[in-house]
């Protein structure tokens, strides 16, 4: 989004804009908190004008209750009731024609014990018949109106017996009118609106309607509202139209002039511009003055650090490309040219060749003279390969000892030959009498055509020179070999499509690795302890095991995707409780894992399951981890997060005892061989020696490979913690625990 660059002027236009706008706003929402107050003011006149009509409904209709029970005990009704034929009579001279009825009620009816009228008026509005055995007041709609008929049995003081009943008609309005002063409500505006007869008072109440009596407040608290904001408008538009008019005059020319100050400073050069700080003006400002003074030492600082910044960058990108040990440049170098390549091929197709090379034999080398002289012999390897190749084409260090060129405008006779140049070079190295080294140093050279689209991936020449560099290791192979398709399914190689095409599916897909679970049992308790996970690859009609996996995998260089992806598959039963809860797994890690510095980072998610599982990380190939110290910091970060690290088959190798003595370990795992030859006895006494030295260090120790009753004897006796192999249960599949979720 492009930013909107405006003038003094136009931003003090804009503050002015800015405060009207909030006075406004100020102003509005005042208006609307005064509109809420006179909400909460009619609110509360509504609820009272509403208890005010409650108040008088109930206090009339007690009224007319306590006039009613008043007139059930007039001895005049026992005198209808005993002479019923002077009832007409009656009615006509002491009801209709005599005040003898009290105001409350406009109509009077009395009826036998039966419910029957002592006699049929027409000019009574009472009905001629009652039921007995519901005396309850009846509310009938009259117009405007409501009448309420009260019904009272008629009996003597002292006597349980009915002699007869009573019914009363009122008016209700009228007796609200009489007996309640009205102060909220205009009681000439009471009207009920009730659509049938009802004996439920609530339903009464609820269809009355009135209108409440005016007010002359809220009226004056308007005008004196509008008088506030008008004066509050006033008194803060006038002030900001004096700063307006300040800002736009004086501080929009002191801008102006540090505006200046930094265009001469671009254009001109420092000199120009502190010729125009100096001049004299009227009317300063000290802050800008200082800010246009810095502007102009700090560009002078500015044209003297880009020199040094320029060489420092130099110096940053050196090391962020080029490999410590060496000089060679690193992968990420490797990388960067090969898209700056792909970039240029792009525009111009090119000839192009990779050559991959390593060293034969040198991790036998690194174990046999030591570390310091594989890193010797690493050196000057790049050395040899550096006076061999062309002076336009670089040099990459990719990993351990392997080094790749891309040669440039270059057929297959000329890679041969740079190639050539490269082994001879190596060859003719004086090694035994610089570095002592007795065995020869050799080269295997791979090289790969190169696709000339430009969009071919870094994997296709990587693989195929891999590919070609493997096959010159064989007999009757050469030391150089340029890669053929048929290369890819030779006897005796570990390339096979099917195999390839299932390793690449598990790394780049995610998909195929399955983990089967082998369990490692207590000797003491006899209980499952942990599970050792082993992969599997699913490729249809059967499962790839590792042995068919790790050459392909080796030979790739593909170590750390492999483990990331086992990691991945880790994760995953764990979160769906494949792995019982209360137990716990190991984990092999390659060399190539414990070196890389992001291990640590890569196994974090794991720490979610600490509490409920016991976390073991084995580690193999031992004796190809290149950089041991940082292997051993690694583990040992690992070991503080909670992780026990286990020495995976322990005396396969000559190194194995050195690696115990220098790696942190928790856990032993003594190699499938040395269980299995323990009927032989010096070979147990020698077993039985290194476990009591194993065990006095406070590490605990591992059986692998016990298949029968007799070895697992055998493994007692010598006083072994766990146990593991084929007798206990094979590799198996786990199914996951269902996770029971609570029901919302």
């Amino acid at each position: 989004m492009k930013a909107i660059t405006l003038s003094i002027r136009h931003y003090t236009v804009l503050f002015g804009a800015f405060v009207v706008a909030l006075s406004v706003v100020l102003g509005l929402l005042g208006l609307n908190q005064y509109r809420d107050a006179v909400e909460d003011i009619e609110r509360i006149e509504r609820q009272s004008a509403e208890t005010e009509l409650q108040a008088a409904f109930g206090r009339a209709l007690r009224d007319l209750q306590q006039g009613a029970d008043q007139l059930s005990d007039w001895d005049e009704l026992f005198q209808q009731l005993n002479s019923p034929m002077h009832y007409a009579y009656w009615y006509a001279h002491r009801i209709q024609d005599s005040p003898s009825l009290e105001p409350r009620f406009t109509d009077l009816m009395v009826y036998d014990a039966r419910g029957q009228a002592l006699a049929q008026l027409p000019a009574n509005s009472l009905p001629p018949g009652l039921d007995v055995d519901r005396l309850e007041k009846q509310f009938l709609p009259v117009g405007d109106d409501v009448h309420v008929i009260l019904l009272r049995a008629l009996q003597r003081e002292g006597d349980p017996a009915i002699q007869g009943y009573l019914a009363l008609r009122a008016p209700l309005l009228a007796n609200m009118r009489r007996l309640q002063g009205f102060n909220r409500i205009d009681s000439n505006t009471l009207q009920f609106r009730l659509p049938q007869a009802t004996g439920d008072s609530q339903r009464v109440q609820q269809h009355v309607e009135y209108q409440r009596i005016a007010t002359t407040s809220r009226e004056t608290m308007d005008q004196l509202i509008w008088q506030l904001i008008l004066l509050l408008s006033i008194a803060v538009l006038l002030p900001t139209l004096i700063l307006m008019f300040f800002f736009n005059l004086h501080l929009g020319r002191a801008v102006g002039e540090l505006s200046r100050v930094v265009a001469t400073l671009r254009s001109e050069g420092v000199r120009s511009a502190q010729e125009i700080l100096d001049r004299n003006r009227f009317f300063r400002i000290r802050e800008l003055d200082v800010t246009e003074q810095s502007l102009i030492d700090y560009q002078q600082d500015l044209l003297s650090a880009n020199a040094v910044l320029d060489e420092k960058n130099r110096e940053l990108w050196d090391l962020a490309h080029r490999d410590s040990l060496t000089g060679a440049q690193n992968r990420r170098a490797f990388d960067t040219f090969w898209q700056t390549l792909q970039a240029m091929n792009e525009r111009k197709p090119r000839t192009l060749r990779l050559m991959l090379c390593d060293v034969n034999r040198f991790k036998s080398i690194n174990d046999t003279y030591g570390h310091d002289i594989g890193d010797a012999v690493l050196q000057a390897i790049v050395q040899c390969l550096h006076r061999a190749i062309r002076r336009e084409e670089q040099l990459f260090r990719l990993g351990g000892d392997e080094f790749a060129c891309v040669l440039i405008d270059c057929d297959d006779m000329q890679a041969t030959l740079v190639a050539t140049r490269c082994e001879r070079e190596v060859a003719q190295y004086p090694f035994a009498h610089e570095l002592g080294i007795r065995e020869p140093v050799r080269l295997s050279i791979g090289l790969s055509p190169v696709a000339e689209s430009a969009t071919t991936s870094v994997k296709v020449p990587l693989r195929q020179a891999d590919v070609a560099m493997y096959q010159s290791k064989r007999p009757a192979s050469g030391s150089i070999c340029i890669y053929q398709e048929s290369m890819e399914s030779v006897s005796g190689m570990v390339f096979s499509s099917s195999i390839n095409e299932a390793v690449y599916r598990v790394i780049e897909q995610g998909e195929g690795l399955l983990m089967h679970y082998q369990l490692v049992r207590d000797m003491v308790s006899g209980g499952l302890s942990y599970y050792e996970a082993l992969m599997r690859i699913d490729h249809g009609d059967r499962l790839i095991p590792p042995s068919e996996i790790m050459p392909v995998v080796e030979s790739r260089h593909l170590e750390k995707e492999l483990d990331q992806a086992v990691i991945d598959q880790l994760l995953k039963d764990l979160y769906d409780s494949t792995i019982p809860v209360g137990t716990g797994v190991s984990i092999n890690l390659s060399a190539v894992s414990i070196s890389d510095p992001g291990i640590v980072d890569r196994l974090e998610p794991f720490r979610h399951f600490m509490q409920d599982y016991k976390l073991v990380l084995e580690i193999t190939e031992t004796a190809l981890i290149t950089q041991m110290e940082s292997a051993n910091a690694h583990l040992a970060d690992l070991r503080q997060r909670g992780f026990l690290v286990a020495l995976d088959d322990f005396g396969s190798g000559y190194s194995s005892l050195s690696y115990l003595t220098s790696m942190p370990v928790d856990i032993v795992k003594f190699d499938i061989n040395l269980i299995r030859s323990l009927h032989d006895e010096p070979h147990r006494r020698l077993v039985g020696h290194l476990l009591e030295f194993i065990s006095s260090a406070g590490q605990e120790t591992v059986a692998e490979g016990v298949d029968s009753d007799i070895v697992m004897q055998r493994v007692r006796e010598l006083g072994f913690d766990y146990v593991q192999g084929y007798l206990h249960g094979e590799p198996e599949l786990l199914t996951p625990i269902p996770r029971i979720t609570a029901l919302p």
